[in-house]
C-alpha cells in the first residue's frame, strides 16, 4: 500500500536505492502491488521495460556502471 506514493516522494539522494528496491520486490510482487511498482518504476526512470524483474535489473546496472567514474 502505497507503494508509488512512497517512491515518487522519496529524496533525490535516496533514488538508486529507491530504485534498488522496486525492482527487487518486482520478481516477488503480484497483482495491484506490481502494477504500482511498474508504475513507480517508469515514473522515476521514464523508462519502460514491460514487466520483466531481469530487463529492469539488467538496465539499471548499466546505468548505474555509466554514472560511475
Amino acid at each position: 500500500s502505497g507503494i508509488f506514493l512512497s517512491a515518487a516522494s522519496a529524496p533525490p539522494e535516496e533514488r538508486e536505492a529507491t530504485l534498488d528496491r522496486l525492482i527487487d520486490a518486482l520478481s516477488s510482487s503480484g497483482g495491484r502491488a506490481r502494477e504500482a511498482i511498474l508504475a513507480a518504476l517508469l515514473y522515476l526512470t521514464g523508462e519502460t521495460h514491460g514487466r520483466d524483474a531481469h530487463l529492469w535489473r539488467t538496465w539499471w546496472n548499466q546505468q548505474r556502471r555509466q554514472a560511475r567514474p
